[in-house]
């Protein structure tokens, strides 16, 4: 890994990584899927959600079929996911019209909205 892979972080990026961090900081476990982990999860989607990437790619929507498949377990791990994908969607620098459109693009059975009661 040389220069040019560190030039390929964009300051996005870098700051997305940050309000990750910061937000993985507060533990909040229900089920089997906990907030820390969701978020990790979903790092392969940044390019997408607010880099301006046209779609998710298969990453992405691989990561996110995976939670979404585990959060299908029991109702706590559904509330669960949704509250941490919905809280991701708003998290700015995240484009919530990108995180709205997830759900149909990676083939989802949680929707992602701000109107969604977790």
């Amino acid at each position: 890994m040389g220069k040019k892979s560190i030039n390929c972080l964009t300051g996005t990026t870098i700051l997305m990584m940050i309000v990750i961090l910061s937000l993985s900081s507060v533990p909040s476990v229900v089920g089997g899927i906990d907030y820390n982990s969701c978020l990790s999860q979903l790092i392969p989607c940044i390019s997408y959600l607010f880099d301006g990437t046209p779609d998710p790619g298969p990453d992405c929507c691989t990561a996110a079929q995976g939670l979404d498949n585990m959060a299908m377990n029991s109702l706590s791990d559904k509330s669960e996911f949704c509250s941490c994908i919905k809280k991701f969607a708003v998290t700015p620098p995240t484009d919530f019209n990108r995180a709205y459109q997830l759900p149909v693009l990676c083939n989802l059975k949680t929707p992602i909205s701000r109107d969604v009661d977790c």
